[in-house]
């Protein structure tokens, strides 16, 4: 398996960043910045900031994943982690994936159950559902 390589851009490695949270925008919705670490257009923003100076940085998934690797970016020692985070994220985008396909979600306690195209059952948490993806779970509640 090949190894990340780590490129250092405008936020130095040396620091330390704090995972604050992950935003989920869309260009039509106009939910969208640049990275203040690569400068690219994110719709995925990673909030963080610098441990000594408190300052916010937006950067993205990519930039994040980067940054774990190097070994700069902690979690925030209260509420979440980004690799929690990150992961919960990736399972309810392939879950609404399925959604859009014409799945019918049922809520069934903390959990949103559906039933996918090659016919297994997927679970994602009603939580996770309704900070990442709002506007799919108000539709069955």
């Amino acid at each position: 398996m090949k190894t990340k390589q780590l490129i250092e851009r405008n936020l130095p490695f040396a620091n330390k960043y704090v995972y604050m949270s992950i935003t989920r925008g869309s260009i039509e919705s106009g939910q969208m910045c640049t990275c203040d670490n690569c400068g690219k257009l994110i719709t995925q923003m990673v909030n963080i900031r610098d441990e000594k100076t408190g300052k916010p940085y937006t950067i993205g998934v990519d930039c994040a994943e980067t940054f774990v690797a190097a070994k700069c970016l902690y979690n925030n020692g209260q509420a979440t982690d980004f690799q929690v985070d990150i992961y919960s994220y990736n399972l309810c985008a392939r879950f609404i994936t399925e959604v859009k396909a014409g799945c019918n979600i049922l809520i069934d306690g903390w959990h949103a159950v559906i039933t996918n195209r090659k016919e297994k059952q997927m679970r994602v948490f009603v939580n996770d559902l309704k900070k990442y993806f709002p506007e799919y779970i108000n539709q069955t509640i």
